[in-house]
């Protein structure tokens, strides 16, 4: 199986292991200056926050190994890597198969222009990183419409999810201890180079608190109103 690139990206197409809760982190970049009067001022030098999401992959088969093993060897070579937010699942409200428009269901993600799609029908078992379906979204809203039609099939009203936005970034990984001669489980994390336009990650923008100093709107912006 031949190592799958996105945007110049490898992709890590493995689910990941549930055993081990998935983590992410969100990074505002921020310095400190002096003012005039001699005290010192913190900046905001970003509005959005970058993330940092990590998770661990078990191999459930010897073939499996030998696929993730070219992966992570290209994704060393190359430094960059793409991967699906794990624990960010969306159900879909219309099936999908043989097109390029989607309806996707209730999802805290808001999607944009140029946003990768990550699909992966549920219940595939240890074959599960075979089957897959990666579009970008060319026109965002209600309705996605993607950059080329999806080749599996994704039911509508399933309670697994099935599309999962897709990660970019910079790429680290650390192998645990051997559980056999060849079933090992690998630590994977990306590092997100430029932050999202609106990957908010808790949900939709909450409202606006009490009008005045020290009001703060935190969100896919954040603001002091």
């Amino acid at each position: 199986m031949p190592v799958t690139l996105v945007n110049g990206s490898v992709l890590l197409s493995h689910p990941a292991d549930w055993s081990t809760r998935p983590t992410w982190k969100r990074a505002w970049q921020t310095g400190i200056t002096p003012a005039l009067t001699g005290a010192e001022q913190r900046q905001g030098m970003r509005a959005l926050p970058r993330i940092e999401f990590s998770y661990v992959i078990s191999a459930m088969s010897l073939e499996e190994r030998v696929v993730l093993d070219e992966c992570l060897d290209a994704a060393s070579k190359r430094g960059l890597v793409c991967m699906p937010f794990w624990g960010r699942g969306i159900q879909l409200a219309v099936a999908g198969v043989l097109t390029s428009f989607l309806n996707p269901g209730k999802t805290g993600w808001t999607w944009n222009v140029g946003d990768y799609c990550f699909f992966q029908p549920p219940n595939l078992g240890p074959a599960a990183y075979k089957t897959f379906d990666v579009q970008q979204v060319l026109v965002a809203g209600a309705q996605l419409n993607l950059g080329g039609p999806l080749n599996n099939f994704y039911p509508a009203g399933s309670p697994f999810p099935m599309l999962w936005p897709l990660l970019f970034g910079k790429f680290a990984m650390e192998k645990q201890s051997a559980v056999t001669s060849w079933h090992g489980d690998v630590k994977v994390t990306v590092n997100e180079l430029v932050a999202h336009n609106g990957s908010s990650t808790i949900g939709n923008v909450p409202a606006p608190g009490a009008p005045g100093v020290g009001g703060w709107l935190v969100g896919s912006t954040f603001e002091v109103s």
